[in-house]
């Protein structure tokens, strides 16, 4: 799929902006793979969220101001990056709209003047208080990671040996967070030992590959699509889970907080947005968000560039049944702005405060 003309009437606000940003083709990007994919079977939820949040945006802002997020939609990709870019636009769009249909939307990419990926998403304001957001994807979990980079040898075999549709059924033993696993499976050589097996088979093969992803141990099974009897699954324990995640959150809270540090001490927050209908997540639950926080919270006066000044806590977006919910875990010991305090702007958020 080259352009968006086919699903023009449909995906109006998506259509405006594509023009608007010079009509770029699309055939490597996950959104083009999309379009493709409505144009054959009619399911649009992932581009209809995208639409939305457009709709809503470009009522004030033009696709230049919207041109960080534009440009991993619009832009073409590695084919191992497509899909991680197209979430991360439709992420920041779906908080970016969000924020603005709550009237705290301030300005978009901040500092301003600094390029076309400034450290913060965007800035919000709170009564007197302006404050600095970074917006983090937190769709997906390493076993989807994971069953898309083995479809994609997979896939091609099937095709050339007349198999009618597959799946995957992956069983894993050990740490299958986006981190791990996006660390190690393209790592030159961890596929192509399954890659080989399975150029050796004509049919579906009887029993699974075993495979080492990193740390983590994976059987890789292939079977009919209709097969009920095998399914994805598999252990890995709780504590490992928090100490992934809580290093993931060190790392992009001290990024950030360096970025603040450089722009007059200014104090920040992160978002962490899990949309709804894309899947499991890395969070597992709000209880998981709060202990791996906690565990960065414990060591910020140890960390660099004035986290424990500068860091007023992070929040995590995420679908409850049918609503979004804003579960908000602050740090009361942060620099607050004057006037606000951690109770105030979880208010303004309508959202569940945790102190940590």
């Amino acid at each position: 799929m080259g352009n968006l003309t086919k699903v023009q009437e449909k995906f109006t606000s998506l259509y405006r902006a594509w023009i608007d940003d010079g009509c770029p083709e699309l055939e490597k990007t996950a959104l083009g793979a999309y379009v493709d994919s409505f144009l054959k079977d009619g399911i649009d939820f992932e581009i209809e969220q995208i639409d939305q949040s457009l709709q809503v945006l470009l009522r004030r802002f033009d696709v230049v101001a919207l041109k960080d997020p534009l440009s991993a939609l619009f832009g073409a990709a590695n084919e191992n990056q497509r899909e991680r870019a197209f979430r991360k636009a439709s992420t920041e769009l779906f908080a970016l709209a969000t924020f603005e249909q709550l009237g705290l939307l301030s300005d978009l990419g901040w500092p301003q003047g600094f390029g076309d990926n400034p450290p913060f998403d965007f800035r919000f304001s709170v009564g007197d208080a302006v404050i600095p957001v970074d917006v983090k994807d937190a769709n997906g979990d390493g076993l989807l990671i994971a069953e898309r980079a083995i479809d994609r040898i997979v896939k091609p075999w099937a095709k050339a040996n007349d198999i009618p549709s597959t799946r995957l059924a992956l069983r894993y033993l050990g740490p299958i967070s986006q981190s791990v696993v996006g660390s190690n499976i393209f790592n030159p050589g961890t596929l192509r030992g399954f890659e080989e097996w399975l150029e050796q088979r004509q049919k579906i093969p009887d029993g699974p590959y075993n495979l080492q992803v990193g740390e983590t141990a994976v059987s890789v099974r292939i079977v009919p699509e209709t097969e009920l009897k095998h399914q994805s699954g598999g252990i890995q324990l709780v504590s490992t889970l928090a100490s992934i995640l809580s290093a993931t959150f060190e790392h992009h809270i001290v990024e950030k907080s360096q970025a603040a540090q450089l722009e007059n001490r200014v104090p920040f927050l992160l978002v962490y947005v899990k949309l709804p209908g894309h899947g499991s997540s890395d969070i597992k639950t709000t209880a998981a968000f709060r202990d791996a926080l906690c565990n960065v919270a414990r060591r910020a006066s140890s960390l660099e560039h004035e986290v424990a000044a500068l860091w007023l806590g992070s929040i995590y977006y995420h679908p409850i049944g049918e609503e979004m919910r804003f579960y908000c875990c602050l740090r009361s010991e942060a620099e607050w702005p004057a006037g606000l305090t951690p109770e105030d702007l979880t208010k303004y958020l309508k959202g569940t405060l945790s102190a940590i």
